[in-house]
């Protein structure tokens, strides 16, 4: 110490471990010890005192100090101002448990330390801890009576909500919130307090979980030492496991109708016919998906993602009604005959398959179809409520003008697509989308289909496994088509009637077409 300089000491009584601070003629010393010293010449200073805990006054809380010749001593105690409900991990047999690395002047720090609630005492607001320190040997300090307020950096109430809200943690400390910290309990979401001691280069950092207000890491820096405490496990309820509520809300729906929210993470709401539904989500990025079971709605957004950080949410959809348009194929009578061949090594057959539309729901966008089939003996089915882009040999309008721009629906992945084919049938000749699959089955399989650009019919399909073909024209429709030259039919009544819509045939057509509706 200069000579001439006395120390000037204050001393405080009713805290423990917290970090409390004095500020003489605007130089400010803290200390998480009983006394905060300075060292200052004869003379009057004036002073102010600070805790670094809200709740917590000082008595006095300023005033003057005079050094005379001698050092001299300032009593000051500390008082609890305001009751707070308990905090979250104020609870017999709470735990957690810190690793301490780094390094001092003495060497390098490698070191455990547990913080363990023994029991509450809610009406004195205080726990009896102990504090347990382990490594080649083993210490353990107990505390008495130790205030929710100032129990080994495990925040109360109060001043977690403070914290939370980016209030200081008392002079000389900064506060950042929101801040994300990953140990190795886990990641977590934290309010960074930073307090500086007066000292250049020196200050602490402490990070907060923001649920439960305890410590999850303790960073202190010097010019000499960097000693950092992270937490390895806890039993308390904290951001990295606790699940916050994510609620999405609907409007514009007609009351009553079910739709659906699908999360990335495998969990779906199943359907929801109110206007709301929650999940109870851990912290994340999660995408979504929404759908409806009424297609004249659309949903905005349809997709999209959000994360969880420490706190609930809410994700807003609106429904939205659309127009709708039916394909030109889609009403009550249109039809289509078909003929087909089925060739093998030892044979050649011929027949005849047909589709008519029984009716159109275009709030639902779905039609009934009559389907029958001819090849000596008769099949007749029918379909209900089947979707426009479901319907055998024809084509939505969505999928149609990808199509005719020469892009592959999402439903015939792995397919090509060439625009402008001409293609002649028992009807006659058009212009056409062909599209291309390979048959996985085979090396030499494929199937083409040749799709009408005015209205999505397929007019024309060639199937082939390398050894058995089947090809399909269209023979006649009273559906508007771009037929460029009608050829003569020479097919009777009987023959014309006898057909299937791609569904059921005799000859095993169906298991050759039916993947045109799988595929969709």
């Amino acid at each position: 110490m200069p000579q001439g300089y006395y120390y000037l000491n204050f001393t405080e009584t009713g805290l423990t471990t917290v970090f409390w601070s004095v500020t003489v003629n605007g130089t400010m010393h803290s200390s998480n010890t009983s006394t905060v010293s300075f060292t200052e010449p004869n003379g009057t200073y004036l002073y102010t005192v600070s805790s670094g805990v809200s709740g917590y006054s000082s008595n006095p809380s300023s005033g003057t100090a005079t050094v005379n010749g001698t050092s001299s001593v300032v009593s000051v105690t500390f008082f609890i101002t305001r009751p707070t409900s308990p905090p979250v991990w104020a609870f017999a047999g709470a735990y957690a448990t810190y690793k301490i690395t780094g390094y001092n002047s003495s060497g390098n720090i490698n070191s455990n330390v547990q913080a363990k609630i023994l029991s509450v005492n809610d009406a004195n607001q205080s726990v009896k801890a102990s504090i347990l320190f382990y490594n080649s040997s083993t210490s353990q300090i107990e505390y008495q009576n130790g205030s929710w307020a100032e129990f080994f950096l495990w925040f109360d109430q109060q001043t977690l909500s403070e914290l939370n809200n980016g209030t200081s943690f008392g002079p000389g400390s900064n506060v950042t919130t929101n801040v994300s910290v990953t140990t190795p309990a886990g990641t977590f979401h934290t309010d960074e307090i930073k307090m500086y001691t007066g000292i250049p280069g020196k200050y602490t950092k402490v990070y907060v979980d923001r649920h439960s207000g305890i410590m999850v890491e303790y960073d202190y820096i010097n010019s000499t030492a960097n000693v950092s405490m992270e937490i390895t496990s806890s039993n308390v309820n904290t951001t990295a496991t606790h699940s916050f509520t994510s609620t999405f809300t609907e409007s514009g729906l007609p009351t009553g109708t079910a739709w659906y929210v699908n999360l990335s993470n495998g969990v779906d709401s199943g359907a929801i016919t109110g206007t709301s539904y929650s999940f109870s989500l851990v912290n994340g990025t999660y995408s979504y998906d929404i759908t409806t079971t009424d297609r004249t709605y659309s949903p905005s957004p349809s997709s999209g993602s959000f994360t969880v950080n420490g706190a609930n949410k809410t994700e807003s959809v609106t429904f939205t009604a659309v127009s709708v348009h039916p394909p030109v194929w889609a009403f009550k009578g249109s039809y289509a005959n078909y003929t087909f061949t089925q060739s093998n090594k030892s044979s050649t057959e011929h027949g005849y398959f047909y589709f008519k539309i029984i009716s159109v729901n275009n709030n639902t966008r779905e039609v009934e179809i009559f389907t029958k089939a001819y090849n000596g003996t008769s099949t007749t089915d029918s379909y209900n409520n089947i979707s426009w882009n479901e319907v055998f040999f024809a084509y939505n309008h969505t999928d149609l003008s990808m199509l005719n721009n020469g892009t592959v629906p999402s439903s015939f992945n792995g397919s090509t697509v060439k625009n402008n084919v001409t293609v002649t049938t028992p009807m006659g000749t058009f212009t056409t989308d062909e599209i291309n699959v390979s048959l996985n089955s085979s090396s030499a399989g494929y199937e083409n289909i040749y799709v009408d650009k005015q209205n999505g019919l397929a007019v024309y399909i060639s199937v082939s496994n390398g050894t058995e073909s089947i090809t399909a024209g269209i023979a006649s429709t009273n559906i508007p088509v771009s037929v460029h030259k009608t050829t003569p039919l020479s097919l009777s009544p009987v023959e014309l009637y006898g057909a299937i819509g791609g569904v059921v045939v005799a000859v095993g057509i169906v298991s050759a077409f039916s993947v045109l509706r799988k595929r969709r």
